[in-house]
């Protein structure tokens, strides 16, 4: 018994010492994990400033209005050692800037990733808002990634392209899978 414990060692550290598949697999979820955030970031960035303007109805009264929009992701980095990327975030309505600071999505906090377009988006918020009459319709189509992390908060990127923003979703899911939960210190 002790010469097969001795044999399964040896192979054990040999296959270790010339790259054993676990190390080889080790290297390739790092690198996958590098590929998945270059990803995202070049993404993100390509998007640049999207333009685009919303016509909202109040079905219950009949009043309308219209409002212009912009929103653009700039200076986007990544960092796999932190696993997240990092961007400046700028959004005005109407000309008016509703937020302009820097953003870091840490992907060891995410709990989901969904894809909805504007007008859907817009649908949510009215009705948290307490405004379940509003209708609106928003042109050009732009579609939303919203990432919900595991604390309740979460953040918002617009796509100008659907099958994009699907693709970077699906990116940032595959980030969370690679990157795990935050590891709580055991004291």
């Amino acid at each position: 018994m002790n010469r097969m414990v001795a044999t399964i060692v040896a192979v054990t550290l040999s296959a270790v010492a010339d790259g054993s598949v676990a190390a080889r697999e080790a290297q390739r979820s790092a690198a996958g994990l590098v590929e998945t955030l270059d990803f995202i970031r070049d993404k993100v960035a390509e998007q640049r400033q999207i333009i685009y303007s919303a016509s909202f109805r109040d079905t219950a009264d009949g009043q309308s209005w219209n409002n212009s929009f912009s929103v653009e992701a700039s200076n986007v980095t990544d960092d796999a050692s932190s696993c997240s990327i990092a961007f400046h975030w700028h959004t005005t309505t109407d000309g008016a800037v509703k937020y302009d600071g820097d953003t870091t999505l840490s992907f060891r906090q995410v709990a989901s990733v969904i894809v909805t377009d504007m007008e859907a988006d817009f649908v949510q918020a009215d009705v948290k808002a307490v405004h379940p009459t509003w209708t609106s319709d928003v042109n050009p189509a732009v579609w939303v990634v919203t990432i919900h992390h595991a604390d309740g908060t979460s953040n918002v990127l617009d796509f100008r392209d659907q099958s994009m923003a699907n693709r970077v979703a699906t990116a940032m899911r595959h980030a969370g899978k690679l990157c795990g939960k935050a590891k709580r210190e055991p004291f």
